[in-house]
């Protein structure tokens, strides 16, 4: 059984039942699959138990698959946004697709990227963008990248000049390219070039949160569209 997904409803205990009690049992289901998990690889896993505040539980199964090193797809949904994801999570080297929703994103600085990662699907993550050109640079194999959501704390650091074109610079294989107008605002900030450096030769599919009002967005929308030669789907929604 290569997929494993683990959810609230892994047990026979009711929503309406103690929450710690809820947890408990939970957190036992989990640690048995995977002790009697004979399989040579889990190469899909989803952690998907949010309201139940499973971090410290999360990062010992984290824990657990990094030793094995055979994890192709990781799945992680959570409730609270300023979760650290723990340092295990970052030797789980072989990834090709990972989808975070409400953490926190910070490798160690040692940290080589995921070097076979493809999907990158972030849903309300908090990153700075110092981080993401850090980590996106040592992604070269990467095809789909998602950023949507909102954050409670800045995504730009103060003075940083980390643009859309520089992210676009990290990525020439991307082939799907979503980003919110939370992130857009950042990301367009500053003139825009006419066209990038390099065309988006594989770019079929963008989806933007553009805010009309805004001329860099519109500026940096239109520079994308000149450099992307293939795009076959734009999907731009804008108030």
């Amino acid at each position: 059984m290569p997929k494993l997904t683990c959810r609230h409803c892994m047990t026979m205990l009711r929503s309406s039942s103690g929450c710690t009690e809820l947890k408990c049992e939970l957190a036992k289901a989990i640690y048995h699959v995977l002790l009697f998990h004979k399989g040579h690889q889990i190469l899909e896993f989803e952690y998907l138990v949010s309201f139940l505040h499973m971090e410290s539980e999360f990062a010992q199964v984290i824990s657990y698959l990094a030793m094995r090193n055979c994890v192709k797809e990781l799945s992680f949904t959570n409730d609270n946004s300023s979760y650290k994801l723990p340092g295990s999570f970052f030797s789980l080297q072989g990834l090709e697709r990972m989808i975070l929703q409400n953490c926190t994103f910070e490798p160690p600085l040692t940290v080589n990227g995921f070097s076979q990662l493809r999907i990158m699907i972030f849903g309300n993550v908090k990153v700075t963008t110092q981080v993401l050109q850090r980590f996106l640079s040592k992604c070269p194999l990467l095809e789909d990248f998602v950023l949507i959501g909102t954050q409670e704390n800045d995504f730009a650091a103060e003075g940083n000049k980390f643009t859309l074109v520089d992210l676009l610079l990290y990525v020439p294989l991307i082939k799907t390219l979503a980003i919110s107008r939370y992130y857009l605002k950042y990301l367009c900030a500053g003139a825009s070039p006419h066209t990038l450096p390099n065309s988006l030769v594989h770019l079929k599919c963008a989806i933007w949160d553009v805010c009309l009002t805004e001329q860099n967005m519109i500026s940096y929308t239109l520079c994308m569209l000149r450099s992307s030669p293939c795009v076959e789907e734009n999907c731009f929604s804008g108030r």
